[in-house]
């Protein structure tokens, strides 16, 4: 993580109250829409170790005061560093001599304002925290990214997530996409329809060149579709929550592999079975039944490791994992779906 984490050795710094009665006054201090400092306000309740619960509530009814923000009293050292977090409620819960020392959380994450706003929302969950407090380069408080801005930015971050996942560039938030023309929405999409466009040309050919197993058994042909689908499913559904997993940074990618090569596993094998019973049913044929459910398996077990090496690929260069895995990772389950079909209908019918 960039952030900084703060303890009982050091944290945040007492804000300043600014702006103008009735809203929350936002710094936007590191200059970037989507950065730490454009969401913080900076009108935020502070107190000392030493002052006491029923000080902290009359400091915060003070009427000469406009709070930004009543999450947390941000308990700060003499140098204006944070020490602790105490919630409102906590206060009304304690006898009023009890000082904030006692009470305080000493675990959290202070961040600066020219991270980006996604740590903030990812921080926030992680750490389970309804406000962030922000820092300056001297570790002394500068404000806080409070528990409203934080949904806002799940909300955004997620809606953009998504449009990557589909393939679109999307400009962060989810605004900009519905307010662009059709040009720019042409832009966006085009690049990895034409890169599904491809997959699709080179899908054609390896169908073209197993045209003497489809001569030998027509039947194969009206398993194509389901054979593609169900590795599609499988892949979707690993990416997704490995993704997801990822970006709140709860998951262990090689656990979570381990993990989901058994659920594939089991999926595979029932959904094997399932088809080859069909197939054998509906044609009649052994032979049929046995390419379209040793193909299913090794589809959907297959479609688990594409899954799960895109957005690990995509990390590991440093990219967003979102972005674009999902067409892609669907254009590359989908040929070796299509691969896998024919060279075990080949190997089944020629040897």
């Amino acid at each position: 993580m960039n952030g900084r984490e703060a303890s009982s050795t050091g944290g945040t710094g007492e804000a300043r109250r600014a702006g103008a009665a009735g809203g929350a006054q936002r710094a936007g201090g590191a200059g970037r829409p989507d950065s730490v400092g454009a969401r913080m306000v900076t009108e935020v309740a502070t107190g000392r170790p030493d002052e006491t619960a029923g000080q902290a509530l009359s400091a915060l009814g003070d009427p000469a005061r406009l709070w930004d923000t009543l999450t947390y009293v941000f308990v700060l050292d003499e140098g204006s560093r944070p020490l602790g977090l105490v919630t409102i409620e906590r206060l009304f819960n304690v006898p009023p001599e009890t000082t904030l020392a006692k009470i305080m959380r000493r675990d959290f994450i202070a961040l600066t304002p020219d991270e980006d706003q996604e740590e903030a929302a990812l921080s926030a969950i992680r750490e389970e925290l309804d406000a962030i407090p922000v820092i300056d380069a001297e570790g002394r408080l500068i404000g806080a990214v409070d528990h409203d801005d934080i949904l806002d930015i799940l909300h955004e971050e997620h809606a953009e997530d998504i449009l990557r996942q589909a393939g679109i560039q999307a400009a962060p938030g989810l605004r900009p996409i519905m307010e662009a023309g059709a040009r720019e929405l042409i832009l966006r999409r085009l690049p990895w329809i034409l890169v599904g466009l491809a997959g699709g040309m080179v899908a054609t050919e390896i169908v073209g060149r197993f045209e003497r197993a489809l001569e030998a058994q027509l039947a194969l042909a009206f398993f194509i579709p389901v054979i593609v689908y169900m590795s599609d499913a499988v892949a979707t559904q690993t990416e997704t929550i490995l993704i997801r997993g990822m970006s709140l940074g709860r998951i262990e990618p090689w656990r979570y592999l381990a993990r989901e090569i058994g659920v594939a596993f089991a999926l595979a094998v029932a959904s094997s079975i399932l088809l080859a019973a069909f197939a054998l049913l509906r044609f009649l044929s052994p032979t049929v039944a046995f390419i379209v459910g040793f193909a299913l398996f090794v589809s959907m077990f297959a479609a688990v490791f594409v899954a799960f090496a895109i957005p690990s690929i995509l990390a590991g260069l440093g990219k967003d994992p979102a972005y674009g895995s999902g067409p892609f990772a669907t254009i590359i389950s989908d040929v070796i779906s299509i691969l896998v079909y024919f060279a075990v209908a080949w190997a089944t019918l020629f040897r």
